[in-house]
């Protein structure tokens, strides 16, 4: 099986029009995993070529808010 790591923000402590803070999604097959999710974590999904129902889970690696913020929206 083939592993995806598709990239929807890689760093900046608030989004911008170039960056968004942390977020990572794993894809293998049909499963994926969020690791962190920064604020615009569900914009960045919603113009990914990614389903928000596929999500297996997400994995916070810390509690500093550019890796939390975006969860509120994402669980609603």
């Amino acid at each position: 099986m083939m592993l995806e790591v598709l990239f929807l923000g890689t760093g900046a402590s608030i989004p911008s029009r170039r960056r968004s803070p942390a977020c990572t999604v794993v894809r293998a097959g049909a499963d994926m995993v969020m690791f962190d999710c920064g604020e615009g974590s569900q914009r960045q999904m919603m113009v990914s070529p990614l389903s928000f129902m596929k999500l297996k889970g997400i994995l916070i690696t810390h509690l500093h808010g550019d890796h939390i913020f975006g969860l509120p929206g994402l669980l609603q």
